[in-house]
């Protein structure tokens, strides 16, 4: 009997992704699964879309955006009260290889006590990597770039299961035993480094993340984020405050580190001092730059969840 898997995506706003994934899906060479759409409480007309697209699917709709790894638990407590073996954790923005499924349950099947990670294309024919893991690993320790086959031709990659220090988490696969036993990501980062963090965690309790080079995936990423230009500075903020506190967690920097990341506490005082007394013009001009210094400070006084709500500004 094939391991019964769940595929679980989050939809926020852009219901044609979505369909657009679910339609690859579809056209999966690996039999046992399910779809399961968690829609993060969008602000358009993304639930009646997808009801009607995709009347067979099962569709949680939920009263308010709690963020990547919030949305995915839900999912999970669907696979748990149903009895299944795994959970494909997915973007909406992704196209699959029809084999991209069969080959992480064949990882799995090798290996059950981890998790898998399918490399990212820019497409199918040209098969340039966009993610082929994070470090390679050698004997526990971290022994390359990160990220360190970007660039290259599919082709290069060595082996077709790679230990790495981190898989991405727009095509993870996890065993439901795995969450069993020590839980599932830190919904306290809202988006973005909750996948990081998490493989980072596993890893100290002894759970190896592995790429699966035979499982491919086309990843658009981050399309919801160019909607328009205030929803990218909320991108800018949560990517910069969230990875520095996983770098706390994970890679002992302190927070005179922190505060390097700008120039030191003398920097962040004029930038500050200056800032107040910019017209509202200059301040829009500058804004990339405040939201990224009022991160470094969040991440340097342990401020995580949702600070700037992304429903707010998604049709300004």
């Amino acid at each position: 009997m094939q391991p019964k898997v769940l595929l679980s995506i989050i939809n926020w706003n852009q219901y044609e992704y979505t369909i657009r994934c679910i339609r690859s899906l579809q056209q999966l060479a690996y039999q046992n699964f399910e779809i399961i759409i968690v829609d993060n409480c969008s602000k358009n007309d993304s639930v009646i879309q997808l009801q009607e697209a995709l009347p067979e699917i099962e569709i949680i709709a939920l009263k308010s955006n709690l963020g990547f790894a919030h949305g995915h638990s839900k999912a999970v407590e669907y696979a748990k009260k149903n009895h299944f073996d795994l959970i494909w954790i997915l973007n909406p923005d992704l196209v699959v290889h029809p084999k991209s499924l069969s080959a992480l349950v064949l990882a799995y099947k090798k290996t059950p006590n981890a998790i898998f990670g399918s490399v990212s294309v820019n497409d199918f024919e040209s098969l340039i990597i966009d993610f082929a893991g994070g470090h390679e690993m050698n004997k526990g320790v971290e022994a390359s770039a990160y990220n360190f086959y970007e660039k290259n031709h599919w082709s290069k990659l060595p082996d077709n299961i790679r230990e790495v220090s981190c898989v991405e988490g727009s095509s993870m696969l996890i065993p439901l035993d795995v969450i069993d036993r020590f839980g599932f990501m830190d919904n306290q980062f809202f988006m973005y480094a909750e996948e990081t963090d998490y493989c980072y965690g596993l890893r100290k309790k002894g759970v190896k993340s592995y790429m699966v080079s035979s499982s491919i995936v086309v990843h658009y990423g981050a399309t919801t984020f160019l909607i328009n230009e205030n929803l990218d500075y909320i991108r800018r903020y949560y990517r910069m405050r969230n990875y520095l506190v996983f770098a706390k967690r994970h890679k002992d920097m302190k927070n005179i580190d922190l505060l390097n990341k700008k120039g030191g506490v003398l920097a962040f005082a004029k930038f500050y001092a200056k800032w107040m007394f910019l017209s509202a013009a200059q301040k829009k001009k500058d804004f990339g730059n405040y939201i990224e210094n009022l991160a470094i400070i969040h991440a340097l006084i342990g401020k995580t969840g949702k600070t700037f709500k992304p429903e707010d500004y998604i049709y300004v």
